[in-house]
């Protein structure tokens, strides 16, 4: 189990409407989906899927197909892409799970995706650090 004192202590100072998910559904994303990753499904278990900084950013409550957000030629060219979040400004983030289950932005303007982490929580633990230093100014 990975360690999110520091993340959950963040979350608690900036606010957010976060709802942890019950072992059933943590379950039902394991069935569903064969290898995610563990931190990932830690921190939506301990910690929740929703608002962060209500509205700042969005943990969904599970992984989302590109089929689910984009055009058919958007979402045949994500193939191997399952998103667990967004910026609500174009920016979708998700793993690759062709590629270690590394994590991955789409930028929906430019049609680019990059790898941007090596696991989620080495993104959640650096996108929750930002999103605080913003706020403190």
């Amino acid at each position: 189990m990975f360690d999110y004192t520091k993340e959950k202590q963040i979350v608690d100072e900036i606010g957010g409407s976060l709802r942890k998910l019950k072992k059933q559904e943590l379950d039902d994303i394991k069935g569903e989906h064969q290898g995610v990753p563990e931190d990932y499904l830690d921190f939506i278990g301990e910690i929740g899927s929703g608002d962060i900084y209500d509205g700042g950013y969005k943990i969904y409550d599970g992984l989302v197909k590109p089929s689910s957000i984009y055009d058919e030629d958007t979402a045949e060219d994500l193939e191997g892409v399952l998103f667990f979040g967004d910026d609500y400004q174009g920016y979708c983030v998700g793993f690759d799970v062709n590629d270690d289950w590394k994590v991955v932005e789409y930028d929906s303007s430019l049609g680019e995706l990059d790898v941007i982490a090596e696991s989620f929580s080495e993104f959640i633990k650096a996108k929750l650090a930002r999103i605080k230093s913003v706020l403190d100014g």
